[in-house]
């Protein structure tokens, strides 16, 4: 009672902690007045045999929802999605979106991660791949010269 978090689960060498603990905040300032206020949250604190250390989750799903090892695995996930539009955000401008059209936003998103995941692709495939590939991006752009020629006269 009264201890820093972290000074109690590092009593607890290893183990997995899900608990309904009290935690204590400030409210932002309204009306230039600022309120302190309490509420019971629960905690998971996992532990991580490669880190060696725990990490440690506030949320309110409770327990019949999720089990703390399965809290863990969505925190992680979000962790996944944060980077993803992190990236997509700093790559694609994706923060920088001129319009407010939810269809032409959604796209962008869904073409972005596309392009995105294509590029990982093409960067893991192995040298073997990237050189047949060159060679068929080579082939079809002399053939792409004829019919472009052609193209032309027919117009």
């Amino acid at each position: 009672m009264g201890k820093p978090i972290s000074e109690c689960i590092q009593q607890l060498s290893g183990k997995d902690v899900d608990a309904v603990v009290k935690i204590a905040f400030k409210r932002r300032k309204y009306k230039g007045k600022q309120k302190k206020d309490e509420m019971l949250v629960r905690l998971v604190a996992i532990y991580n045999d490669e880190d060696e250390k725990h990490h440690i989750y506030i949320t309110n799903i409770q327990k019949d929802v999720l089990n703390a090892k399965d809290i863990a695995k969505l925190y992680g996930a979000r962790w996944d999605i944060e980077l993803l539009f992190k990236e997509l955000k700093s790559r694609y401008a994706l923060d920088v979106l001129e319009t407010k059209n939810v269809q032409i936003i959604e796209a962008f998103i869904w073409t972005s991660m596309l392009t995105l995941i294509v590029a990982e692709e093409f960067i893991i495939w192995s040298k073997t791949q990237q050189l047949i590939l060159k060679k068929w991006l080579d082939i079809r752009s002399r053939v792409g010269v004829k019919y472009s020629h052609r193209r032309q006269q027919i117009c």
